[in-house]
C-alpha cells in the first residue's frame, strides 16, 4: 500500500493518476482535506492533517511508500502574521504526517520539498550540498521541514528522499501560478506586465514529474538524500511569454518590471539524472501546448 497526502493538490492528483497505472488503484490510499461534499471512495480518506486526533483513527499496514505532498503551498504572502501562519500549518502538518510514519513504519517516504529553499544567497549553480538561506516563507517552512525529517531518518528505518522541485506546470495547477497567470493574460489582455522578463526558469511538465518521482520510489536509495528536481531546459521569463503567444498566435503591448522574486534556477541536476538514467522530458513548447 502506497499513501498521498494532499491527493487532491496539484501534484498529488497527477500523482494518483500516475500511481494508479503503475500499482493499481487498490494498492493507493488517497488522504486529503479537500475532497468537498461528494462522496468518498473506498480508497479515500478526508482528514485535516492539522490534527493528530485524526492521523490516529487510521487503520493500516504494510506500507510501502508515503509520498507527501500537503503544505500550505502559498508563494504571494500579504504580511507576516499570514507568513508565520504559513511556516506554522506545514511544521504541524509534517509533524502530524511523521506520527503517522512512526505508527505504520513505512519503507519510504518522499517528501515535496521546494527550489524556494534556495535564495539569491546561494551560489550557482545551485546545488543540493550548499548550506540553505530561503528568503520566503513558503522557503523557511520547507527548510524547517527538511530538517524535521532528517531528525526523523535518524531515530527510524525508513528511507527519506527530499525532492526540491523547481517550476511545476500542467492542468489543474494552482490559479496563482506564474504560468496560469501568464496564459490568462495572453487569451484574454492587449497589455501585459512581465515581471523579471530575464530571470532564467526551470520548467518541469507534472507528468514528468510523477514519473520521476516513482522512478525514485522505485530503485536503491540511501537513508537519507536530497534531490534537485528540474528538467534539462532552463529559459529566460519572456521566452516563455514568446512561446505562449505563438502558441495562441496573440500580439501584445508589453511592460516590463523588476520584483524580489527574481532567483535564476541555473540548478545543478547530476544527483538526479545519475539517480534515474536516461529520461525523456517534455519540450517545454509541447507542454504548453496541452495546457
Amino acid at each position: 500500500m502506497d499513501v498521498i497526502f494532499g491527493s487532491t493538490g496539484f501534484i498529488g492528483q497527477n500523482l494518483y493518476r500516475y500511481l494508479k497505472t503503475k500499482i493499481g488503484d487498490d494498492n493507493i490510499l488517497q488522504v486529503s482535506r479537500n475532497y468537498g461534499k461528494k462522496k468518498l471512495k473506498v480508497n479515500q480518506v478526508k482528514l485535516n492533517l492539522k490534527y493528530k486526533r485524526n492521523i490516529s483513527k487510521l487503520k493500516l499496514s504494510n506500507i510501502n511508500t508515503v509520498y507527501i505532498c500537503s503544505a500550505n503551498p502559498k508563494t504571494h504572502i500579504k504580511n507576516s502574521i499570514e507568513g508565520n501562519k504559513q511556516i506554522n500549518d506545514n511544521v504541524k502538518i509534517l509533524r502530524n504526517i511523521l506520527f503517522f510514519c512512526n505508527k505504520f513504519k513505512p519503507k519510504n517516504i518522499i517528501f515535496l520539498s521546494s527550489s524556494s529553499v534556495y535564495s539569491t544567497k546561494n551560489k550557482y549553480p545551485l546545488t543540493e550540498d550548499d548550506k540553505i538561506f530561503p528568503e520566503s516563507y513558503l522557503g523557511k517552512s520547507k527548510k524547517i521541514n527538511e530538517k524535521q525529517l532528517l531528525n526523523y531518518s535518524k531515530k527510524n528505518d525508513s528511507k527519506v528522499l527530499i525532492l526540491r522541485i523547481f517550476t511545476v506546470y500542467g492542468k489543474k495547477m494552482r490559479k496563482n501560478q506564474f504560468i496560469y497567470q501568464l496564459k490568462q493574460k495572453i487569451v484574454s489582455k492587449k497589455n501585459i506586465t512581465i515581471f523579471n522578463p530575464e530571470t532564467l526558469r526551470n520548467m518541469i511538465f507534472v507528468k514528468d514529474l510523477t514519473k520521476i518521482i516513482y522512478r525514485l520510489s522505485t530503485i536503491k536509495n540511501k537513508k537519507f538524500e536530497i534531490f534537485n528536481i528540474g528538467t534539462n531546459e532552463t529559459i529566460k521569463v519572456y521566452e516563455i511569454y514568446k512561446l505562449f503567444a505563438k502558441i495562441k498566435n496573440k500580439k501584445h503591448n508589453i511592460s516590463f518590471f523588476l520584483n524580489k522574486n527574481n532567483l535564476n534556477h541555473e540548478v545543478n541536476l547530476n544527483r538526479m539524472q545519475k539517480k534515474i538514467g536516461k529520461f525523456k522530458f517534455t519540450k517545454l513548447s509541447e507542454g504548453l501546448k496541452e495546457i
